[in-house]
């Protein structure tokens, strides 16, 4: 078997035989998984596996197999690990543990008349804001249609669009096009990849994506640390993430018109929207903070390192 591993997997064998760890971690990606594997049999350390992804046959035959037969699993969301037993995957193999945010870090003030400024709008403008890599499962096109209809009722909305293709692809220009379509140029912004993300959420309004099973959603929790309302949709982890009625407004993606009024809704009524923002603020500290997950994170990886968790870890997660 050692001579058939390359060169780079010899020499991380090696380097994990001479720091001897307590285990090995990877997320569920198949050449992360298949190294991890023989190096876990060679050293008897046991591995660790994240799921970050919805679990099935697209992850390729030696992942499913190592999920099957590893009783150390750790799901995103709770959304992902149903998903995973639904693949025939142990229901005791595979613990919840949510991501986690640094709230303080959206706590930041945003300048909405600057904001609005950059993009050649009126101060007071109404401003929707969707964050997201400009990929198809975000449901981009979906939401220009479903401005659309918004504007129709609030010709004074805009809607910013932040994120940046990750791979080749006509997407973006498949955004644009539709754009033009639908009469909405001037009335939708695209921003690109943005290193102030957190000033503008402070600076918009209202929060939308439309992505369908989602397997967390980070850019959810950080819009809700922002103090933004939320509208998506009952699909995936968002469920686990938004309360509807509570830190946001969800609907279901096959219909259309709720989401529209929703949106309507929000921009129209600041008062509900920072009613909502404050709580999506407040659920994203109290629950999704680096203080309240980091201690389940240790006690999972004391329990798959077969050590007893310290008395301060086990009172936090208590």
């Amino acid at each position: 078997m050692l001579r058939s591993l390359p060169g780079a997997t010899l020499a991380l064998l090696a380097y994990v035989r001479t720091i001897q760890p307590d285990l090995i971690y990877t997320s569920q990606q198949i050449y992360d998984v298949r190294i991890a594997r023989i190096i876990s049999r060679l050293t008897r350390v046991p591995h660790v596996i994240h799921i970050h992804y919805t679990v099935g046959h697209w992850l390729g035959g030696d992942v499913m197999k190592a999920m099957h037969q590893n009783p150390r699993l750790i799901a995103v969301s709770e959304f992902i690990r149903q998903n995973a037993m639904l693949q025939g995957i142990n229901p005791s193999d595979v613990s919840t543990v949510p991501n986690s945010i640094d709230p303080e870090v959206f706590q930041h003030t945003g300048d909405r008349a600057a904001l609005r400024a950059e993009f050649g709008w009126e101060p007071d403008t109404p401003v929707l804001l969707s964050a997201g890599r400009l990929d198809q499962m975000k449901g981009h096109l979906q939401l220009l249609d479903r401005f659309a209809l918004v504007r129709a009722q609030m010709p004074h909305a805009r809607l910013l669009i932040c994120g940046r293709m990750q791979s080749l692809s006509n997407y973006p220009d498949l955004l644009h096009q539709r754009v033009i379509e639908l009469g909405l140029q001037g009335s939708v912004a695209f921003a690109g990849h943005r290193y102030d993300l957190p000033e503008i959420m402070r600076a918009a309004d209202v929060f939308v994506l439309l992505s369908e099973m989602e397997p967390f959603g980070l850019v959810f929790l950080e819009a809700m640390a922002a103090r933004l309302p939320v509208v998506a949709y009952y699909s995936g982890a968002i469920p686990e993430i938004v309360v509807d009625g509570v830190t946001g407004l969800l609907s279901y993606p096959e219909h259309p018109e709720p989401l529209v009024q929703n949106l309507v809704r929000l921009l129209s009524n600041r008062s509900l929207a920072s009613q909502l923002g404050a709580a999506g603020s407040a659920r994203a500290a109290n629950h999704f903070s680096s203080e309240r997950i980091a201690p389940l994170w240790a006690t999972l990886i004391y329990r798959f390192a077969g050590k007893v968790a310290p008395i301060s870890i086990a009172s936090a997660v208590g």
